[in-house]
């Protein structure tokens, strides 16, 4: 199946994964590229994670929280709040560090943790 990516081959065998993804909303075609190389970080990662179990993010948007790299303006304040709230990820000394990379032992732990 074409997943309409500019960087994936038709062929691949994971396009109806892909497909699968952007039929129930979790990715987007904004974007011309998938890059499915690149790395994913914490906000990219809880962003996913949040579409997918379809949780409202309001609440956490209206928290008050100082953390000293983001802020309540910022679009990731409402995925960090979640996570803090859910003791997904925590603050190391008030950063959050929401373009941190996830390792797969982190993602891994991240599930476990929020499927409780």
């Amino acid at each position: 199946e074409n997943t309409k990516f500019l960087d994936i081959a038709n062929d691949f065998w994971w396009n109806w994964y892909i497909a699968r993804a952007i039929n129930i909303n979790l990715l987007s075609l904004e974007n011309e590229n998938f890059y499915p190389n690149r790395t994913i970080n914490r906000v990219e990662v809880l962003k996913l994670i949040t579409k997918l179990s379809d949780i409202d993010l309001s609440t956490y948007a209206s928290k008050n929280y100082e953390i000293k790299d983001v802020t309540k303006t910022d679009w990731e304040y409402p995925y960090v709040v979640f996570a803090i709230d859910n003791n997904l990820f925590s603050l190391n000394g008030w950063y959050f560090y929401s373009n941190k990379w996830v390792s797969r032992w982190e993602l891994v732990n991240l599930m476990y943790k929020f499927k409780k």
